[in-house]
């Protein structure tokens, strides 16, 4: 998914590179100190990067872990799926122009007010490809944006199209049930108030408590009908679930620091329980856990993990993963200042912390991570450019991945 600028806040003053690098350290051995009673540990990751693909617009691509497949725009607005082999993490056709799935969906361009470019979605079918798509001949623009859904024919083609309601939506995100049952999604009108509806229905629902304002940090939880995402409560904006069946909304976490993307997934070391992930202050990364640490022993989310960026980063692109009995977290980090945009990529073990730059230290940017589980283990994907010539296309170094160094 792309870059959500709208939950992110001015970074601070920044400091020297080298002084930066201390400062993670440290800020990293402080934040596990005050979990567990050892100091973190010496990291020897050296961050390595490969070119996947010099096309210069492949952006924002999706992937399917279950069909190995991603999904992409390109700047003329045509909608491209294609084969990712599992033994390497390549594209099987490198342009990323393998499968047409539909002429006329949107542009690159457009995710500036989109927000977001196409999405897969589990169904009983197989995963699936929502989207926003634009009345035909018209300017593409809110009032124009309708959602759409390609799917996959037996003969291995896909087609896409309008899915309805013949009103202005965008910026929509596909449910990952288990065995796809009941698929969901989640989107914006033109006024970008948040709303959701059933795939296959058209009665749709105002996600409650959210307004323009609250950003779109709002993300299907793993494995179930229901959300998560930030409401203001005083002065801070903390996490709630809502579950989109019973329509009950929780207050997850009342601690301090304002929380921003969001994610909660199922843990295998913790027994396929839920965790909630969250970036908290643009430089702050924290997991939580449903423990009995309320009063009485009552049972309430209690952080375990947490780790701190650079001074004056601002953490963005927040996705979260499972891979080999564990969870982790990944991420771009961002500045004005003195260092390039990074990823980066985390666990939530306080044991064991893992909070690493897996990209080099080069003037080039780098942005929009996502993540792809190969039979030696994940990759992350991101884009890089060079911030000296112009962008869009000018600057594109095209398609990179790394390796973080985990099973």
């Amino acid at each position: 998914m792309a870059d959500d600028s709208r939950v992110s806040e001015s970074p601070a003053v920044e400091q020297p590179a080298g002084e930066r690098r201390r400062f993670l350290q440290a800020g990293v051995a402080a934040a596990v100190s005050t979990l567990v009673p050892t100091a973190a540990r010496a990291d020897p990751f050296v961050p390595n990067e490969t070119r996947v693909s010099a096309s210069q617009d492949l952006v924002d691509l999706e992937f399917s872990p279950s069909l190995s497949m991603y999904c992409r725009v390109d700047y003329e607005g045509r909608l491209w799926v294609g084969d990712v082999d599992r033994a390497t993490g390549d594209l099987v056709q490198a342009d990323g122009r393998q499968i047409l799935a539909d002429a006329d969906a949107m542009t690159i361009g457009d995710i500036k007010f989109v927000f977001s470019g196409p999405e897969w979605v589990t169904t009983p079918d197989g995963d699936q490809v929502v989207y926003t798509k634009f009345v035909h001949g018209r300017r593409h623009n809110a009032a124009n944006a309708r959602i759409a859904l390609a799917i996959r024919a037996p003969n291995g083609q896909w087609s896409g199209g309008f899915q309805g309601p013949n009103v202005p939506r965008l910026d929509v995100f596909g449910s990952a049930t288990d065995g796809g049952l009941n698929p969901a999604i989640y989107y914006l009108d033109d006024d970008k108030q948040k709303r959701w509806r059933d795939l296959y229905g058209t009665a749709e629902e105002i996600l409650p408590g959210t307004t323009a304002s609250s950003g779109n940090a709002t993300r299907f939880v793993d494995g179930q009908r229901a959300l998560v995402y930030r409401l203001q409560v005083g002065d801070l904006w903390q996490a709630f679930r809502y579950d989109l069946d019973t329509r009950v909304l929780e207050q997850l976490t009342f601690d301090s620091g304002k929380k921003q993307l969001l994610a909660m997934l199922r843990a295998p070391e913790f027994g396929n329980e839920h965790v909630l992930l969250a970036t908290v202050d643009t430089r702050e990364v924290r997991a939580y856990r449903k423990l009995p640490t309320g009063p009485g022993g009552a049972m309430q989310w209690t952080m375990i993990y947490r780790a701190l960026g650079p001074r004056g980063c601002n953490v963005q692109s927040m996705e979260a993963f499972t891979s080999g009995g564990r969870t982790y977290m990944f991420m771009s980090m961002k500045s004005t200042y003195d260092f390039p945009h990074e990823i980066w990529f985390s666990n939530i073990d306080s044991a064991n912390p893992v909070f690493r730059c897996i990209s080099k230290s080069t003037p080039f940017a780098r942005d929009d991570p996502e993540y792809f589980v190969t039979d030696n283990g994940p990759v992350i994907y991101f884009n890089m450019w060079d911030p000296a010539l112009r962008r869009p296309q000018g600057g594109s170094l095209g398609l990179w991945r790394s390796d973080p160094g985990v099973s």
